[in-house]
């Protein structure tokens, strides 16, 4: 039998044996019903409430028009803070810091990539209510013919983009937290399968049909397939929801970041899956595999807090040194995408030694998995399973 039809043959039986699961089906479906009773909760007692806008007053008839749009602000729940700003220049750096969300001048409105649309439409009236009057009072225009000025007196909108989006960096962290998440489950299970079929001595069986490797191979296939299908299930569920009664608006970067969520799930469990099967393959018990398993829970702990205070500060040092550290990457680069800050120079080069690490790691687990996976008894010991490794 060729070995990848060996692999995928195992592939095939981890997803039978899963989706046979009572208690995987019953989880599915639990995590599915929490997602969209959390959105629907959200909707229902968040409610739209006030919005409230920094305005910039470039000169006198920016402050006109602030005082003209507070008069509907008041009535359509807005409201509007003000400032003064030296010129249009000043008004479009600090737009750009996130400082102001709007700045009116004569002729100009200046506003914040994803402002409130209710506060742009206010301001964009209350421009061409002072524009109409100072045309008029100018001009000595009379009130037949102001309907004609007042088609002509529409001031435009120019959208300046800003550093980064407060929805990205809410996107970033549910991010790094459902990765973290289904890290956990899909290699717990892959180290829980590996024991279970020891104890069981069903490995024994199948031994004999394909090699420990391809076994291996198909395992790590065939969960991180379902931990997969589950994770795209839950989320589509959760954004399909909040979608559906419009409880969120998604960033423009939301459709990149689940692209690369989805190729560092499978990279991260590729690296995380495989050290889960060694924990399970030097155990025959399962009360034994939590000592086996903890320096791989360790590390992918370590990973989550040191991801997190990186999301944090997606420019910093550490954010960069994350990104390429195959560990950390999985839980940081979806995360800096959906924040905006992701150089493709750095993506690239993750995305590398991901997959040189993953081989790597795939090799010596391979090499371990199959001179410990028919061991029973007492765990294999650090000394001893070096010792195999060197000598097998």
């Amino acid at each position: 039998m060729k070995p990848r039809r060996a692999s995928w043959l195992a592939a095939r039986r981890e997803i039978r044996e899963r989706l046979r699961s009572r208690a995987f089906r019953i989880s599915t479906l639990v995590q599915v019903l929490a997602v969209i009773a959390v959105a629907v909760i959200a909707s229902l007692t968040g409610g739209d409430g006030t919005t409230e806008v920094k305005v910039g007053t470039i000169d006198q008839v920016g402050r006109q028009v602030v005082r003209v749009a507070d008069e509907t602000a008041t009535r359509a729940d807005v409201k509007i803070e003000s400032e003064p700003v030296s010129s249009p220049a000043e008004a479009r750096g600090r737009i750009g810091d996130e400082d102001l969300d709007f700045a009116v001048g004569e002729g100009t409105l200046l506003a914040a990539d994803g402002a409130p649309e209710a506060a742009e439409a206010i301001l964009s009236q209350a421009s061409s209510a002072v524009a109409l009057r100072h045309g008029m009072e100018r001009a000595g225009i009379s009130p037949a013919d102001s309907a004609e000025l007042l088609a002509s007196s529409d001031v435009p909108v120019e959208t300046v983009a800003g550093k980064s989006d407060d929805s990205g960096n809410g996107i970033a962290f549910i991010t790094t937290l459902l990765l973290y998440l289904a890290l956990i489950f899909c290699g717990y299970a892959v180290a829980g399968g590996v024991v279970e079929e020891k104890a069981t001595r069903v490995v024994e069986l199948i031994i004999n049909a394909i090699k420990p490797r391809q076994l291996l191979a198909g395992k790590v296939v065939g969960i991180g397939l379902m931990g997969l299908g589950q994770l795209v299930l839950i989320v589509g569920a959760g954004l399909g929801t909040s979608l559906l009664i419009g409880s969120i608006d998604l960033p423009s970067a939301t459709f990149q970041t689940a692209l690369l969520a989805l190729l560092y799930f499978g990279l991260g469990f590729a690296l995380y899956g495989c050290a889960f099967a060694v924990a399970g393959s030097i155990v025959s018990r399962q009360e034994d595999s939590s000592t086996t398993t903890a320096p791989v829970m360790m590390v992918l702990v370590a990973a989550y807090i040191v991801s997190i205070s990186a999301t944090n500060d997606p420019e910093s040092t550490l954010a960069t040194v994350c990104t390429l550290l195959p560990p950390t990457a999985p839980l940081i680069v979806p995360a800096r995408a959906a924040a905006g800050y992701l150089p493709p120079e750095q993506l690239i080069a993750s995305v590398l030694l991901m997959l040189a690490c993953c081989g790597l790691l795939i090799w010596v687990a391979g090499r371990v998995y199959e001179r410990t996976v028919l061991r029973m008894g007492a765990p294999v010991k650090l000394r001893e399973l070096i010792r195999i490794f060197r000598t097998g």
